[in-house]
């Protein structure tokens, strides 16, 4: 049996590298741009019927993408957010 020699300083650079490739990837994971949505999840999301999803989409107020074939229907989550900003209301003091 043969020994195995253990560079210390060496294995730590790889840690270290490790652990910045594993950061970038949690960044991109939890990117909404990344994060893909079917219609049955959109509707869940925002909790709204098929009409009202139907509605967005033919009125223009939210971005998709359709499968020519099957007719699928796919959303970014960055594009739901977007939707639900465009309703956003600014805080304000209500006693002036």
């Amino acid at each position: 049996m043969s020994n195995i020699e253990i560079n210390i300083p060496a294995l730590k650079i790889i840690c270290i590298k490790l652990d910045e490739v594993l950061q970038k990837l949690d960044q991109q994971i939890n990117n909404p741009e990344h994060i893909i949505l079917d219609n049955e999840d959109m509707m869940k999301y925002l909790k709204i019927s098929k009409t009202k999803a139907a509605t967005i989409r033919n009125e223009g107020k939210i971005s998709f993408s359709k499968q020519s074939q099957t007719g699928k229907i796919w959303y970014k989550l960055s594009d739901i957010l977007d939707y639900v900003d465009s309703y956003r209301m600014e805080k304000f003091d209500y006693r002036k």
